[in-house]
């Protein structure tokens, strides 16, 4: 998708924005979101062929949410957040929490995991969390 990545990278994209969409389409029937895809897909090309560089990032960082909550797993069993996704939480706190559980674990997923299981209990935990730091 990116000039600037090669022509190797172009195609990766390209294939992988594809399996998503019919990952979706086939195993959830999520037929409107796989078209929204499609729309973010075609953006993003149209964004990069104008020189939209930064807008087409945007664009890709979103499809890459998406296919991120698409394949999301549950890590731990038996958690305070099961059957939750990373979309059910507040983005802003969620990467918080994720920062935070990194220094305890070199898994992000588990660490986003965690973080999913204390927002569950408290969707303020770690802003009372740094507030106590700081005291």
């Amino acid at each position: 998708m990116f000039k600037s990545g090669g022509i190797e990278d172009e195609l990766f994209h390209s294939m992988k924005k594809n399996l998503v969409a019919n990952q979706l389409e086939s195993q959830h029937g999520f037929n409107k979101l796989a078209k929204a895809i499609d729309y973010l897909n075609a953006a993003a090309d149209i964004f990069d062929q104008a020189g939209l560089y930064k807008e087409a990032a945007d664009v890709t960082k979103v499809l890459s949410k998406i296919a991120e909550d698409i394949e999301w797993e549950d890590q731990i069993s038996g958690g305070l957040a099961d059957k939750k996704t990373p979309k059910d939480f507040n983005p802003v706190e969620l990467e918080k929490g994720v920062k935070v559980e990194m220094e305890h674990t070199n898994d992000p997923k588990l660490a986003k995991e965690i973080a999913e299981d204390h927002l569950t209990e408290d969707p303020d935990y770690y802003k009372k969390l740094a507030k106590m730091e700081n005291e």
